[in-house]
């Protein structure tokens, strides 16, 4: 039992080694949900301040992994890098420009076409769905780097 025990422990620290120390990674990415609240702006110089980047989620496995991890942080809710800032109700990934795919995973009640509401967040209340937020709300940043990216910042 004691060699399985540290088998296991060997194998998880194999699985998150291409991660930054304190990140979690799951496919192709390590993330990092932080306590610590700012507005959307701040949130994405934060992220980048670590080569890192705003949440982008890709699909469905990825945000229902980040959904639970959210859940076992907690909070009122988590920046993404999504924005509909540019056309109103026209959501995007600001760090690539890609359109959200992911429609079906609102809130109640949202996507709130209120003007000023134009970013993007994982609101904790209702299960970390996502939610429109006024900019200059604060929430807790998650940070996303590629594997890719962070084994060349090695």
């Amino acid at each position: 039992m004691l060699v399985y025990g540290i088998i296991c422990l060997l194998f998880a620290a194999v699985v998150n080694a291409d991660c930054p120390a304190g990140f979690i990674q799951d496919q192709y990415s390590c993330y990092k949900l932080f306590n610590n609240t700012f507005t959307w702006p701040e949130a994405t110089s934060f992220c980048r301040a670590f080569n890192t980047h705003l949440l982008t989620l890709e699909n469905d496995a990825e945000l229902t992994f980040i959904k639970k991890k959210a859940a076992e942080v907690g909070g009122l809710g988590f920046w993404t890098a999504g924005s509909d800032a540019l056309e109103e109700n026209e959501w995007i990934w600001a760090e690539t420009g890609e359109t959200l795919t992911l429609t079906g995973d609102w809130a109640p009640g949202e996507p709130d076409q209120t003007l000023g509401k134009d970013c993007l967040g994982l609101w904790g209340a209702h299960g970390y769905l996502f939610g429109s937020w006024g900019c200059n709300a604060l929430l807790q940043p998650i940070c996303e780097i590629s594997i890719e990216e962070a084994l060349s910042f090695g």
